[in-house]
């Protein structure tokens, strides 16, 4: 069904890296909206959203990675049962880390009178500061389905569930550290495991 929420899930998988500003829009092509990182990728048939789409410019061959999954096993899951797998595990939010503003992230400050270098006062040397953005994080690694997975990106499948109503999530399988496809309502989302 057509509905501004499809378009919100969409724009939840985009990246944010500064040296890939392809990846921070969502993408049209072929009839359909594909949205990634490079760690998890997500599709949706354009006309179930509201808003219209561009083909962007220099966008990663996304298609091509859902056209090449090979499935070896398949599991359907309902969105309790998983939302409830994920809460077993010891999780919490804390602030996301941004590059420190005082030394651009590098962790050094140069004195403008003597040119001497030093840790930056503001981030105490580690180059980061913590922004007024939330994220999930946990202390352990997620297994899941025998594989894998940064938590945030199972939060944002989970989340995807939520907002649209979906109640089953089917789970396709590939082989090794290849990805995993998530059925998600109308979103396909392929979502790369950790190595372990």
């Amino acid at each position: 069904m057509k509905t501004i929420k499809n378009d919100y899930c969409i724009r939840q998988f985009v990246g944010s890296d500064t040296l890939r500003p392809a990846m921070a829009k969502v993408n049209f092509q072929d009839g359909y909206l594909y949205s990634t990182d490079a760690y998890i990728a997500a599709k949706i048939k354009a006309d179930l959203c509201v808003h219209n789409y561009i083909e962007v410019e220099k966008y990663p061959n996304v298609k091509r990675v859902f056209i090449e999954h090979k499935s070896i096993e398949k599991k359907t899951v309902t969105v309790d049962t998983l939302f409830n797998d994920l809460m077993r595990i010891e999780c919490c939010f804390k602030p996301k880390m941004i590059d420190c503003d005082n030394c651009n992230g590098d962790g050094v400050f140069t004195c403008e009178h003597c040119g001497s270098e030093y840790d930056c006062k503001e981030c105490g040397g580690t180059g980061k500061t913590k922004s007024n953005e939330l994220e999930l994080t946990n202390e352990h690694d997620c297994f899941l389905f025998n594989k894998k997975y940064k938590l945030k990106y199972l939060d944002l499948i989970i989340r995807t569930a939520v907002y649209t109503g979906v109640k089953e999530i089917k789970i396709s399988n590939s082989k090794g550290t290849n990805g995993t496809l998530f059925s998600v309502g109308g979103f396909f989302i392929l979502l790369m495991p950790l190595y372990s």
